[in-house]
């Protein structure tokens, strides 16, 4: 199978190329796919020709703020394999830090979490004039009414219960929330 897989890379490799000249102006898509080639040769069967001229739109910049490193890095892979572009804080200090340092188009946001609580973020968001525009969406397993509540007044445009909804449904879900 590795021999198969190995000829038809080798065989379509200019194919990549070429693709890969379109997105030039995209350095860390490009580096992040060929640094992910060769794992993809050892283990897929039947190639799949991956479109990259069209992860190559405008990437919509997501910040993931989750404490559970499973969830995070799940939800990271599923996000990027749908193009789009995600970074991730363990904890609701760091997510604050990276939102200083570069502004997402929209924050993915757990409730429960050590250091800081995702009440307190989206509070702190909302409070400071950089930040406040920016749509927050709590995805939490808190589906009690009155946390609901809460997170919609204080300024959450969504908020969606983990254990309600399969990864491709929350990306479905950040999809409209961005389109709005």
């Amino acid at each position: 199978m590795t021999q198969i897989v190995r000829k038809w890379h080798t065989d379509n490799s200019q194919m990549f190329a070429c693709h890969l000249r379109v997105i030039r102006a995209c350095p860390p898509l490009v580096e992040t796919i060929c640094a992910h080639l060769d794992f993809l040769a050892e283990f897929v069967m039947i190639p799949t020709i991956i479109n990259l001229t069209v992860m190559a739109e405008k990437q919509s910049n997501i910040l993931l703020i989750e404490d559970e490193e499973v969830l995070a890095n799940m939800y990271e892979t599923k996000f990027k394999n749908e193009g789009f572009r995600i970074r991730k804080a363990l904890d609701g200090e760091a997510g604050l830090k990276m939102v200083a340092e570069e502004k997402p188009e929209l924050i993915l946001l757990d409730i429960i979490m050590p250091k800081l609580d995702g009440f307190s973020v989206l509070k702190r968001l909302k409070a400071n004039e950089a930040t406040k525009d920016i749509p927050v969406v709590l995805l939490t397993n808190l589906g009690q009414n009155e946390d609901v509540d809460k997170g919609q007044k204080l300024g959450a445009v969504g908020y969606l219960v983990k254990a309600n909804l399969t990864p491709s449904e929350v990306v479905k879900k950040v999809k409209e929330f961005l389109n709005k």
